[in-house]
């Protein structure tokens, strides 16, 4: 590994409200506007979430019929949704979504087999809707 790179996590989020998603001509959707909270290497979790909390409150999030959030699986961003986001619609993103099931289907089908793949195609198509 080159000494030159260094690896550090950062913490972030993007807030933004429904009525500010659109297609592009292709259909893949876009956010016409949002919020990005991001913190430096370092931040403990709490600050962390406090920081996104204040921010969702700025843009709206009091005044909110439905709040949704979608995270990863790391379990401290769970604790942390419970406790900022108690009210929220709380689910896991797409990608950590299919990284879980992928590993299912490596125990039931067997790495790289062409029924992993089938039933991954399926199963990742209904995930998405």
């Amino acid at each position: 590994m080159d000494d030159r790179v260094e690896w550090h996590e950062i913490k972030s989020a993007v807030i933004y409200r429904l009525h500010q998603r659109a297609e592009n001509q292709s259909g893949r959707g876009v956010l016409t506007e949002k919020y990005v909270v991001a913190t430096p290497p370092g931040t403990c979790p709490v600050d962390f979430g406090a920081a996104v909390h204040a921010e969702a409150l700025r843009r709206g999030m009091g005044r909110a019929e439905a709040v949704y959030v979608v995270m990863d699986g790391a379990v401290l961003l769970w604790d942390l949704a419970a406790d900022r986001f108690k009210d929220a619609i709380k689910t896991l993103d797409f990608h950590h979504a299919r990284e879980h099931l992928q590993a299912v289907a490596d125990l039931e089908y067997g790495v790289g087999t062409e029924a992993n793949r089938d039933w991954m195609k399926r199963t990742t198509r209904d995930l998405a809707g």
